[in-house]
């Protein structure tokens, strides 16, 4: 049997009118998505779940000792689901967090075809850490075709082509990455 720790205390902090398109209230909106779909797969959670979402692992990593838990939760979460683009995104860029890009390369060959805005802004990441700005420029822009309305290939673009010295349509791509989330 299945077991469910956590989340059903989101439900009153998600729906509280003063969330509403803050940064805050999105972060609780993508954490009940995730626990929704956990719920959804059955999966017997460890409380640590909360990591499952882009922010909380953003944060969970910038504290010394957590991002070995992060790691072990994603993997946890994976021997459920090997194929699950958004997790092996989120793992890859716990990786490349700490600084581990073998491992966080290891991470996206495993979902190389994932067509996702997760799975290819995480390439765009790791290629930009690599230093390789062709492949950079190329992931975050088909991120951008398979996910118009998400700001996080706007961003990864504009910011490499600012990188790049090509101001124009560093521009434009950063001006569409704050239109689609102005409280970033």
């Amino acid at each position: 049997t299945s077991q469910w720790h956590g989340g059903d205390d989101l439900a009153g902090e998600r729906n509280d009118p003063r969330l509403q398109g803050t940064a805050q209230g999105r972060a609780h909106k993508d954490l009940a998505a995730n626990l929704c779909r956990i719920r959804e797969h059955r999966i017997i959670v460890h409380p640590l779940c909360f990591l499952l979402t882009h922010d909380r692992i953003a944060i969970a990593i910038q504290v010394p000792g957590e991002t070995d838990g992060a790691i072990q939760t994603l993997e946890g979460g994976l021997r459920h689901h090997a194929r699950d683009a958004d997790l092996l995104a989120q793992l890859a860029r716990v990786y490349l967090l700490a600084d581990r890009l073998d491992d966080s390369a290891a991470v996206l060959a495993r979902a190389r075809d994932a067509d996702t805005a997760a799975v290819l802004v995480a390439q765009g990441d790791l290629a930009r850490r690599q230093g390789d700005a062709g492949a950079t420029v190329q992931a975050y822009t088909r991120a951008t075709h398979v996910a118009p309305l998400d700001d996080r290939g706007w961003f990864g673009l504009g910011s490499a082509l600012t990188e790049r010295e090509d101001t124009v349509p560093a521009r434009a791509h950063l001006e569409k990455a704050l239109a689609l989330q102005p409280d970033a």
